[in-house]
């Protein structure tokens, strides 16, 4: 019954349709193309084919279906991919109820009820009206403190969990979710969150994974404003958005990501149309993060604080964005608001100044011109010192060229000098390395392996399994062999090969196969001299193997049936290298 479902799951479900929703998507030849989300690469090596409904990177080797893609993206179990496709594709599960929950479910269900407790003491509790009015205050409607799910923790040391532990949930749990700290020497534990408003933390697909909650009433000198989940199973700050879960297709849309610093900015501008903002949450802007914008657009603006503090973090955040490929501009907030209340008072100049924003570039060299005078030679190279750096970093041999032309003009110097000093300048190490994976293992194959895999390649794009059937038995080994043999007993339907294929390695290099077939291109004639070389490779080795025998013979006796054989092998050996 479960492969009945998961059939019927794939069927009702488009593998673009869904894979679009977490990759900008290419269309190439027949097939779709994209940047690998599961290891670092600038040109697209993951392929997806619609026809056969599954994918494969040529650059780390990874692939498989939409089942496969969606538990390794997501970091779920199957079982938990089954429900999520199955709610996408609206079929009901048999027995779902039937089965136990994984302890990321219940982790899941813990933050889900304490997102309704918070919920409820907003609307409800004395102290949450409180905090009720000071968000109608911010500007925010009740259509939206109801869609972001927005609550209020009470000033109380153990209310959500004597909560959580009336709905059957263990202490264990509770402080797994990162709702509650355990207390010193293991006795007891009490609330994470108390006296707070509270931002529920989404992952991609809506489901509460943490929370943010700002201090509201009571003070407490020991934790700060803001206060995040730690780390769990369910939550990784490295990786979290806010707002991306209602965002990602408007990235997409618009190709841009507007990256703000709060909460409130990110609720605020989606409240007035910028749906396309979101926050980093508890954490400065990450590698992983920029990894996941990625995935929709290589356009990302900034709109931090022009103070100092935000200055910083906007440099930080574009010397990682420039190595990942992104074009980088700035909304210049100088002595402004910050985005929530400007969106509240003037949405269209908002709009406005979004729609002007600069170059990074552009943004730094006009900044340091007024910091530095450029007529002095100190000025000069403290403006330098503050540009090259991030000009290194770029992706792009002709952006880099662009603005060390314009850094000269400014400057007044030579362009050659300027060459000279970034060939000085230290680029940093982002600790990425270059995807392995199937690219070493391409450079190890033997050239049997490698005539085997063209020649199957070929055989399962252009359904010509009847013509090769023989020689595939005798020229074909391992899991080649295994592959062929089943697309001749599906007769010759790639759907109903992989769903025959058990083997999940046969899987993998039966989908390979099929996409280098497409990509390739190899035509009869190229298939036909790949045959021709596997015969003179077991010609050769045949002929290796008996003359040995005939060698080690004891007591030098002849064998006059082997000497006859090995006699046949090296004429037929002949006559296709002459026919060659």
């Amino acid at each position: 019954m479960a492969d009945i479902q998961v059939q019927e799951i794939k069927d009702r479900l488009d593998i673009v349709e869904v894979l679009s929703g977490y990759l900008k998507l290419q269309k190439a030849g027949k097939n779709f193309k994209a940047n690998c989300p599961f290891h670092n690469e600038k040109t697209p090596s993951f392929m997806i084919s619609q026809e056969r409904q599954n994918w494969h990177c040529f650059g780390c080797g990874e692939g498989g279906d939409i089942f496969d893609f969606v538990m390794k993206m997501e970091g779920l179990e199957f079982v938990e991919a089954l429900k999520l496709l199955a709610q996408r594709a609206g079929v009901v599960l048999h027995h779902q109820e039937k089965q136990a929950p994984s302890h990321r479910a219940e982790l899941l269900e813990i933050c889900e009820l304490a997102t309704r407790f918070f919920a409820k003491q907003l609307q409800a509790s004395s102290n949450g009206q409180k905090a009720l009015e000071y968000l109608r205050s911010r500007g925010l409607k009740e259509k939206t403190i109801l869609e972001w799910r927005l609550g209020f923790a009470p000033e109380s040391w153990d209310s959500l969990i004597s909560f959580l532990v009336k709905k059957n949930h263990s202490q264990k749990n509770i402080v797994g979710a990162g709702l509650a700290i355990e207390k010193d020497g293991g006795r007891g534990m009490y609330d994470r969150f108390r006296s707070r408003i509270m931002f529920p933390l989404f992952d991609g697909h809506g489901s509460v994974v943490g929370f943010a909650g700002r201090i509201f009433g009571a003070k407490d000198d020991k934790q700060g404003k803001y206060i995040n989940t730690p780390q769990t199973e369910i939550y990784d700050k490295s990786k979290m958005l806010y707002g991306l879960h209602n965002a990602k297709t408007a990235i997409r849309k618009n190709d841009r990501c507007l990256l703000v610093e709060g909460n409130m900015d990110v609720i605020a501008s989606q409240q007035e149309g910028f749906i396309e903002t979101v926050a980093t949450s508890g954490t400065a802007l990450t590698t992983q993060q920029l990894k996941i914008i990625r995935r929709y657009t290589n356009n990302l603006i900034l709109a931090f604080d022009s103070d100092s503090a935000g200055f910083n973090a906007t440099k930080k955040a574009v010397s990682l964005a420039f190595p990942e490929d992104f074009a980088v501009s700035i909304v210049p907030l100088g002595e402004s608001k910050d985005p929530a209340d400007m969106v509240k008072d003037n949405p269209e100049a908002w709009s406005k100044k979004v729609g002007q924003a600069l170059p990074f570039m552009d943004f730094l060299l006009e900044r340091s011109k007024k910091e530095y005078d450029t007529a002095t030679a100190q000025g000069k190279r403290n403006l330098t010192a503050e540009a090259l750096p991030f000009i290194k970093k770029m992706s792009n041999a002709i952006e880099r060229a662009h603005w060390l032309a314009k850094l000269a003009g400014i400057l007044g110097v030579n362009e050659k000098f300027l060459h000279e000093a970034l060939s000085k300048v230290v680029k940093e190490k982002d600790g990425s390395h270059p995807a392995l994976g199937n690219n070493l293992q391409a450079g190890m194959k033997t050239r049997g392996e490698r005539l085997q895999e063209s020649l199957a390649a070929y055989i399962l794009i252009q359904k010509k399994a009847d013509q090769f059937g023989p020689d595939i038995e005798k020229y074909c080994q391992g899991p080649i062999k295994e592959i062929l043999k089943v697309f001749i007993v599906v007769g010759q339907d790639e759907k109903k090969l992989f769903a025959k294929l058990e083997n999940e390695t046969e899987k993998k290099l039966a989908q390979r196969l099929c996409f280098e077939g497409e990509e390739m291109v190899v035509d009869q004639k190229e298939a036909e001299a790949c045959l021709l070389e596997l015969k003179k490779l077991n010609l050769k080795k045949e002929i290796g193997v008996l003359s040995e025998e005939i060698k080690g013979r004891e007591g030098g006796k002849i064998d006059r049936e082997k000497l006859t054989k090995l006699q046949n092998l090296l004429e037929e050996l002949n006559n296709l290298e002459s026919n060659d």
